[in-house]
């Protein structure tokens, strides 16, 4: 504003990339992140160990490898199909949605 008041000014708010005071949820949340990154760690770690035993069986090995599949590069994408049933209100059968009006009124002179 042209008298110095309100909107952006330089130096206001919380400087870029600092944490501020944490509450304590958010020390809870990021020390069960922490925790459960490593556990994934461990998690995937197993899955591949065990996909690469000889001596396990074949049918462990594969849904081992597959879930290590899964996690490092995702889930293949489920495309998916909706039938439906479409009700026509009378009186507008043979109207086209790009001819409506938005308005209401008619822009034609």
């Amino acid at each position: 504003m042209a008298d110095g008041h309100g909107g952006r000014r330089k130096g206001a708010g919380r400087p870029r990339g600092s944490k501020g005071a944490k509450s304590q949820k958010t020390v809870i949340r990021e020390k069960a992140l922490a925790e459960a990154n490593g556990d994934a760690e461990y998690a995937l770690g197993l899955f591949v160990t065990t996909a690469k035993d000889a001596e396990v069986p074949l049918g462990t090995r594969l849904i081992c490898g597959r879930e290590v599949m899964d996690r490092v590069w995702g889930r293949p994408t489920q495309h998916k199909t909706l039938d439906a049933v479409v009700n026509v209100i009378k009186g507008y059968e043979g109207v086209n949605p790009d001819d409506w009006d938005d308005d209401g009124d008619s822009d034609e002179a």
